[in-house]
C-alpha cells in the first residue's frame, strides 16, 4: 500500500454552508469543528477525504476566504473528487496531504474559478490507497 502523506487529520460533521461553491460549480462539504482542533495553518491543501473510511481525493480550502471577511470563524470546506453523494450530518475525516497556495483575494469570479479547477487538479495527482 501507498504510504500517505500527513499533514494532520481533521473529523467533522458536514454542516450547510454559504452555498457559493455550488453556484461556482465546485460543491463543498462544511465541516464543523471547532478552529483551535484544525492542525493546518489557513490556505489551500490537496487531502484525502475519508467518507465511511473510503479515500478520495480533495481540495480543502482552511480558513475564512477574503470574499467573506465578515465571517470569524475558520471554516474547513472540502471538495471531494468523484463523489456526489449527500454528507450533510454525516462525519467524515480530512487528512491533509500538502500546501497548494494561501488564502488570496480574487479580481474577478473568473480567475476565481480557474485557480479552483487548478487546486482540483492538483488535488486528482495524489494517488489513493491500493
Amino acid at each position: 500500500m501507498n504510504e500517505l502523506k500527513n499533514l494532520g487529520t481533521i473529523s467533522g460533521v458536514v454542516k450547510h454552508g454559504r452555498g457559493e461553491g455550488d453556484s461556482l460549480g465546485f460543491r463543498t462539504a462544511n465541516l464543523e469543528v471547532d478552529a483551535a482542533a484544525i492542525p493546518v495553518p489557513e490556505g489551500v491543501y490537496s487531502a484525502y477525504a475519508f467518507v465511511d473510511e473510503k479515500p478520495y481525493r480533495a481540495a480543502v480550502s482552511v480558513g475564512v476566504s477574503p470574499l467573506f471577511e465578515e465571517e470569524t470563524n475558520a471554516n474547513v470546506e472540502a471538495h471531494i473528487l468523484d463523489f456526489s453523494d449527500n454528507l450533510y450530518n454525516k462525519e467524515i475525516t480530512i487528512q491533509f496531504c500538502e500546501f497548494l497556495r494561501p488564502m488570496i483575494a480574487f479580481s474577478s469570479k473568473d480567475e476565481l474559478i480557474s485557480t479552483v479547477k487548478h487546486n482540483i487538479e492538483q488535488a486528482r495527482q495524489l494517488p489513493l490507497p491500493e
